[in-house]
């Protein structure tokens, strides 16, 4: 299957004469088969890159790739089709992903039934894909009557309704309780195990110690990376830059100037002779 990628990816924001700039040439992999947790503070780039990725904005400029649709070369026909075949998206409030006044199974039959199943297989593939998500006992009841954790586990259902390659989640469980959000996590570790690309923003250890694939993100670049099972890597971008957290930067002393010398294996930073700059 393949990999959802992007390299030296840009977004400037402009608004109302102002320029923002939410991606400062990223370069990212999410690979199928894994959750990939992207975790940064507020203002990280984070939901700018799930939208580039999700067909939802263009890029500035640089390179993006989704299930192998080049983004920065499609025409708006091939964005309608990455959006409708390709990639879902679960946003954070799940009234976003679902219509109301309609019952859990009728919301995730609906995608179904529109990408050309008969009504009855629609509503088989949905009840099943309820009963996944221990949603089973409520896929009558109006939505409106599903508390908000559960209408999450529906948003979910509905975004892999398609049965898309690539799943991308903004903050799924920033506003659910610990039972919900275990339960969540485990529908996106259980939609990575199919074989799909799954991508999710969060603020949430859980979710982040549950990934195959953590990017920490700061300022609109990747920062480091880890993977499950081995030490944390820090990213060295298209333009060979580095960007050294901030927790290892303040432990060496380094403020905002270093000294950076070849040894046997590496490259060693310190702080400036003389001590940190204030």
């Amino acid at each position: 299957m393949a990999r959802t990628r992007c390299e030296g990816l840009i977004k400037v924001h402009r608004q109302e004469g102002l320029e923002v700039v939410a991606l400062q040439g990223l370069d990212i992999e999410a690979l199928p088969g894994e959750v990939t947790a992207l975790v940064g503070p507020s203002g990280s780039g984070k939901t700018s890159l799930l939208m580039v990725l999700a067909a939802q904005d263009e890029p500035t400029a640089g390179r993006a790739w989704v299930a192998g649709v080049a983004l920065h070369d499609a025409n708006e026909s091939d964005r309608r089709f990455l959006r409708r075949s390709l990639v879902s998206l679960v946003f954070q409030d799940p009234s976003r992903n679902l219509l109301p006044r309609m019952t859990p199974l009728a919301n995730v039959a609906l995608p179904i039934a529109l990408a050309g199943g008969s009504r009855k297989a629609a509503r088989a593939r949905a009840a099943t894909a309820l009963d996944q998500g221990g949603m089973a006992d409520r896929a009558g009841e109006s939505i409106e009557h599903v508390s908000g954790g559960e209408q999450q586990r529906v948003a979910v259902a509905v975004a892999l309704a398609s049965d898309p390659p690539v799943l991308l989640a903004d903050e799924p469980t920033a506003e659910l309780d610990a039972a919900n959000a275990e339960h969540v996590v485990e529908l996106l570790q259980a939609a990575a195990s199919e074989g799909r690309t799954v991508l999710v923003t969060t603020h949430d250890e859980t979710v982040a110690e549950r990934a195959h694939r953590v990017i920490h993100m700061r300022d609109g670049r990747v920062e480091s990376s880890t993977v499950f099972g081995e030490e944390q890597m820090l990213a060295v971008d298209s333009r060979c830059r580095v960007q050294l957290p901030a927790e290892l930067r303040e432990a060496a002393g380094i403020i905002d100037k270093a000294r950076a010398h070849v040894v046997d294996g590496g490259i060693l930073l310190s702080p400036p002779e003389g001590g940190t700059e204030q």
